[in-house]
């Protein structure tokens, strides 16, 4: 490397670890989310939680290997590293295709199934769901096995050493070659990812799309022309070298490998924000609440606790005994005239001054208010 060469950005080993952690790290919180609500909440798992499972774990390896290729020459022009680095950088190449490949198929055929619950049965768009299940699946295996097996025998796609009858796609010996298998790949994925993001758009001008549905729908579609602007961002940063330079691996790859993590992170999150944002809203006023403590007080005649049991006996009177009852001195507590038939006279604390009928209403602010006087904490 020259020494005023520039360096691109994610050839920079903290930059590189700091976008892949990062975005990795989203993915997996947003994930979490979407399975605890599926298996835990809900109890309703299907395929496209499957497919958010293996994607989630293809992601995984992916990141974890480009955050360790950064020892083994990422970054750096190939013709400047060792035998040794050379080795092991190609190896760690080959696991990183392989993880991109994969990827790439199977957080399509998540949000693919994911519609396929959101549709109705018959409809067109379920239709057209299907028949893209079907295209996805047979585009993620062709283009998976070049990545499984570029060269024959496959060790000999990172030992020099060793001779290597033929290679092809993203291995192969012919610069152009190389170069037609990665743009292929790339472009049919652009075009799948713009499919599959503008598909639910249809719901947007439904009649009975409600404000919230619609802006949800904006939200979810903003991400997916993040993802596809990634995608696409990719393909031109690729094409931008020579043929001859293609063939310096180390230094032209770091771009597009962290470009393609962010793009498979953010539709991870995608995949996962129309599970769990609904329960994370509904349950946000439980989260960060504010209540509201009234104390109510009826009013009546303050008694001690002692007279209750004192007024009870007295209350227990026989019929003979009804005349002689109505001529007794009154005692503190009892109803007065005109008190409502029922009313239970205030019993309290002589210490504490509150009685036994106050009522304390503790509610969420807002909900249910009384028009009387309280306090909010």
């Amino acid at each position: 490397m020259l020494d005023d060469e520039h360096v691109p950005l994610l050839n920079q080993r903290g930059a590189a670890l700091g976008l892949t952690i990062t975005f990795l790290a989203l993915a997996w919180l947003c994930s979490i989310f979407r399975i605890y609500i599926r298996l835990v909440v809900l109890r309703s798992p299907w395929w496209d939680d499957v497919f958010i499972v293996l994607s989630l774990v293809t992601i995984t390896a992916g990141s974890i290997n480009f955050c360790l290729i950064q020892d083994h020459g990422m970054g750096r022009h190939f013709n400047t590293l060792s035998m040794d680095e050379m080795f092991m950088f190609l190896k760690h190449f080959y696991i990183g295709t392989i993880s991109y490949t994969l990827t790439h198929a199977f957080i399509k055929l998540a949000l693919l199934f994911q519609y396929v619950r959101i549709f109705s049965d018959n409809s067109k768009r379920r239709l057209i769901c299907k028949w893209l299940i079907g295209l996805t699946s047979i585009w993620g295996f062709v283009y998976s096995i070049p990545s499984w097996v570029p060269c024959y025998p496959v060790a000999s796609t990172w030992d020099f050493r060793l001779p290597s009858r033929h290679c092809w796609g993203y291995m192969s010996r012919d610069p152009a070659q190389a170069l037609g298998f990665y743009i292929s790949h790339s472009v049919t994925a652009t075009v799948l990812d713009l499919l599959i993001f503008v598909l639910p758009m249809g719901l947007f001008f439904q009649r009975r799309a409600t404000k919230r549905t619609r802006v949800a729908l904006l939200i979810l579609f903003a991400l997916g022309l993040v993802v596809s602007l990634c995608s696409v961002a990719r393909l031109i940063y690729s094409l931008t070298p020579t043929l001859q330079s293609l063939m310096d691996l180390s230094w032209n790859s770091a771009t597009p490998t962290g470009l393609a993590i962010v793009e498979i992170c953010l539709a991870l999150v995608c995949a996962a924000l129309p599970i769990f944002w609904p329960v994370i809203e509904n349950s946000w006023g439980m989260i960060f609440v504010t209540y509201e403590v009234e104390i109510k007080r009826e009013s009546g005649i303050f008694v001690p606790r002692k007279l209750r049991k004192q007024r009870q006996q007295q209350r227990r009177i026989s019929s003979t005994d009804f005349e002689l009852a109505q001529q007794r001195q009154p005692l503190p507590g009892d109803a007065a005239d005109g008190d409502p038939p029922g009313w239970d006279p205030y019993v309290g604390d002589a210490k504490t001054g509150l009685g036994e009928s106050d009522a304390v209403v503790v509610s969420p602010a807002g909900v249910g208010r009384s028009e009387r006087a309280g306090f909010r904490i």
